[in-house]
């Protein structure tokens, strides 16, 4: 043993008790509650207060100065970044692994978890309390950032959900160019007399850090619906009235969307793979060609069923993967259909597919037919990472929801409150609630979707940004722009898609006897004026909130697919009796020119097409808005278009669930 000195001794004991003696002074000045716990020591040494200032540059300044409405710093500028929240949670975590914060009876969270965390309680009590009693009663957001900062997101969120679920979240939903966000729990200070600060609610920080804000982000809880409190109803009212947009905060899905991914290389592998096993084992072209219809028209119909049933989220996961693999599967079958059935010629004699053209096909063909396969394989994937985004959302659309039963139904912890902001909402109740139910259907509230739900549109999904559909658009498009302005490169696909509808009523006819033609000036132009409309659309939704992007996306998938459908019809008018006249007037000699090139059959496709592309242009330019409040069929042209309106019969079935 080291013999200790009796001066030492005495001074290590009075140091002890000192310290016991302010542990004990601040447990004292501590608001005594139900989850009252020891205080925090001062996780700074003297010797490290260079540190300290560094990672709290408003240690040590006067809290109360700081907070002093018109003297100190503004209530709207009590803000965080992203790094601060960052921060903080692996500063909870610390002090969890030190002990320092506990779980209590009312808050039995795991110490192990990741994932959820302690509540909000726990953590301003044995967290954010001692600590900024510490440096000096300012909250916590001054305490990092004594000036202030703009406040561009205003947070509405509940005390009971785990601190990690609440950052997580938040730093999954922070809007994009955004710096800085106003959150009660850390911009207030949790060591003053906060009741001082919101005696009058239009007056209190929560509402001038809202009105200062340009978004308003929802973070649900699965305890319980934020909604049943009447603060948060109120800042729903203040948002109406300062027309901000809100939206609703989903959980991080990125892990998800990984092991997505990765499941569907792996699908992709064995569809390559099984598409060069069956390619080597298949050399004539009739067996090629038969294939590659029935993959062709099941890649249709799987991509018709998943635009149809996107709330059937099991039904879409089986779509996308066996419409990935079978992408996958044609790559190689296209290969060899171009590096063997059109080069060579039987010993026979007997005539091979380069018989159909007179040029044969090229690289550029072959290259063709890979992107278009690609794209195929594209949607699918695309449509996966839209089934797990709307998976998470509709879970945080039920807690947002859960026990919701309107303005009147919302509660509050001091009685006075709950009378003061109903006296000041008074008649706006009813627009109050309905933004909050276009909220918990749409998952986003803007300006355009309250126009939208006060004048009767459905808006389930109204703000549900589906990428597949853009996918989709980009595919079908990318298709008929090819044939328009280069239809050399397409005529192949084209022919193997619609030769069995036209051979249905003219019997005896041979895929040898067609050829293709080249595309006229009219088809040109027009095709190049559709690439300037979609340009248009893209640019005006790409500089727009999540509900425009959504709505626009949407219209101009159901346009696209009416616009192609009325082509198709159109096309096969003109050329489905032409081609039956020449078949008997040429002896069974059909050349595919004089079909495939009917002038009247191509210009009315491309301005059916172009009529398409000027009106998605137009609906990204006007809006949800603009459109809804056309008299008498605004309404109405708004739930043809927009996500509102889909497989009605799928949607019934579950009130909650994306239509």
């Amino acid at each position: 043993r080291l013999s200790v000195p009796p001066t030492l001794a005495q001074g290590l004991r009075i140091s002890q008790i000192a310290l016991l003696s302010q542990m004990s002074t601040g447990r004292a000045s501590m608001k005594a509650g139900p989850m009252a716990t020891p205080a925090v020591p001062s996780t700074m040494a003297p010797h490290c207060a260079k540190r300290r200032s560094s990672l709290y540059p408003g240690w040590g300044k006067d809290g109360r100065r700081l907070h002093a409405i018109g003297t100190g710093v503004a209530p709207e500028r009590w803000c965080v970044t992203r790094h601060d929240l960052r921060f903080l949670r692996s500063e909870i975590k610390k002090v969890i692994a030190e002990q320092s914060v506990q779980p209590l009876e009312l808050d039995m969270f795991d110490i192990h978890d990741d994932m959820v965390g302690p509540n909000m309680y726990t953590v301003v009590q044995q967290y954010i309390q001692p600590l900024t009693q510490e440096a000096g009663n300012m909250s916590w957001a001054l305490l990092r950032h004594p000036d202030g900062l703009p406040c561009d997101i205003f947070i509405t969120h509940c005390w009971k959900e785990g601190i990690y679920e609440f950052i997580d979240k938040v730093l999954a939903s922070w809007p994009y160019g955004k710096q800085a966000a106003w959150c009660c729990v850390l911009a207030n200070p949790q060591t003053l007399d906060i009741n001082a600060l919101i005696t009058e609610p239009r007056a209190s920080p929560f509402a001038k850090a809202l009105q200062a804000a340009t978004h308003v982000m929802v973070v649900p809880t699965r305890e319980v619906s934020v909604y049943t409190r009447i603060w948060c109803v109120y800042e729903a009212f203040l948002a109406i009235e300062f027309e901000k947009v809100v939206f609703t905060a989903v959980p991080p899905i990125g892990r998800w969307i990984r092991r997505s991914l990765l499941a569907g290389m792996l699908v992709v592998v064995l569809g390559l793979l099984a598409g060069i096993v069956l390619a080597l084992h298949v050399t004539t072209k009739h067996c090629v060609a038969d294939i590659f219809r029935i993959l062709a028209g099941c890649e249709i119909l799987m991509v018709v069923i998943s635009l149809c049933l996107p709330a059937w989220p099991h039904v879409n996961l089986v779509i996308n993967v066996v419409g990935g693999a079978w992408a996958a599967l044609a790559i190689p079958l296209i290969y060899i259909w171009h590096s063997r059935c059109f080069t060579c010629r039987p010993a026979d004699d007997t005539p091979c597919f380069s018989d159909l053209y007179h040029m044969g096909f090229t690289n550029t063909q072959m290259l063709f037919e890979f992107a278009l396969m690609i794209l195929v394989g594209v949607y699918f994937l695309v449509n996966e990472v839209d089934r797990v985004r709307s998976v998470f959302a509709r879970a945080e659309a039920r807690n947002l929801s859960a026990g919701y039963l309107g303005v009147d139904g919302a509660t509050a912890s001091v009685a006075q409150d709950r009378t003061r902001i109903l006296a000041e909402i008074g008649n706006t109740a009813e627009r109050v609630d309905s933004s909050i139910g276009a909220l918990l259907d749409a998952g986003m509230s803007t300006d355009a979707l309250r126009a939208a739900a006060l004048r009767g549109a459905d808006l389930r999904a109204g703000a549900d940004v589906r990428w597949a559909l853009w996918a989709f658009v980009l595919l079908v498009w990318f298709w008929v722009i090819s044939l328009f302005v280069f239809s050399q490169w397409n005529g192949h696909l084209w022919h193997i898609l619609t030769i069995p509808v036209i051979r249905g009523h003219c019997p005896g006819m041979e895929e040898s006897q067609w050829r293709h033609r080249d595309v006229n000036t009219t088809r040109r132009a027009t095709g190049i004026a559709d690439v300037l409309f979609l340009a248009l659309s893209l640019v005006v939704s790409g500089r727009s909130e999540a509900d425009h992007v959504a709505f626009v996306g949407t219209a101009a998938a159901k346009l696209t697919m009416l616009g192609y459908g009325s082509s198709m019809l159109a096309f096969y008018a003109y050329t489905g009796k032409e081609a039956c006249a020449t078949w008997s007037r040429t002896d069974h000699a059909l050349v595919f020119g004089e079909i495939w090139g009917t002038e009247e059959a191509f210009v009315v496709s491309s301005w059916i097409m172009l009529t398409v592309a000027f009106f998605i242009s137009l609906t990204a330019i006007m809006g949800r808005k603009a459109i809804a409040n056309i008299p008498c069929i605004g309404p109405v042209i708004v739930q043809l278009l927009g996500p509102g309106i889909g497989c009605r019969c799928f949607a019934a079935a579950n009130k909650s669930s994306h239509n």
